[in-house]
Order: structure tokens, then sequence, then C-alpha cells
């Protein structure tokens, strides 16, 4: 945790813009609101956006604390990771083999 307490504004504002333009690409390049796997992306890609602009916004704001509700976020980040990349990388239904 104290990687995160030691960043500067500039550097978070960096990691803002670039989470919020890769939010915007995920957004421009799969924005389905259809029930299942492309709603999990979409709505990926639309917290993504927000998180990278409220990182612009306010770059010296509150930064991660250590305890069981960030333990939780970075476990949820991690399952998310794992579940969109099996997603994208299963074969596909009807495909050969």
């Amino acid at each position: 945790m104290h990687i995160f307490a030691a960043q500067t504004a500039p550097v978070v504002y960096l990691n803002g813009t670039l989470l919020f333009v890769a939010g915007v690409a995920i957004v421009q390049a799969h924005n389905s609101w259809r029930w299942g796997s492309p709603l999990l992306v979409t709505l990926t890609g639309w917290g993504v956006t927000a998180l990278g602009l409220a990182r612009m916004i306010q770059p010296d704001g509150v930064t991660a604390q250590e305890g069981l509700f960030t333990a939780a976020i970075f476990l949820a980040m991690f399952v998310l990771g794992g579940l969109l990349s099996w997603l994208g990388y299963r074969p596909a239904q009807g495909a050969l083999r």
C-alpha cells in the first residue's frame, strides 16, 4: 500500500488519462447492452472510463488505505480480469477443434 501513498499528483493524472482512454476505447469498440458477457465488457468499459475521469479531475484525492475493503476491491478486480480473459479466449460455440 505504500506504493499508492507515494504517488505524486502528475503520476495519478497520467494514470487517469490512460484509464480514460482505455475505457473510451472499450466503449467505442464494444458498446453492447445485451445480457451476458457483452454487458459485462460494456460495464467494465464504462467503469474504467469513470475511474479515469475521476482520477483526472482530482489527482491528489484520497489514496487506498490498507484494510479489508481495499483487499476486497483488489480481489474483485482480479476475478473480473480472470473472468473477462476466460470469456474472451474460450473457444467459440460450435468451432472446430
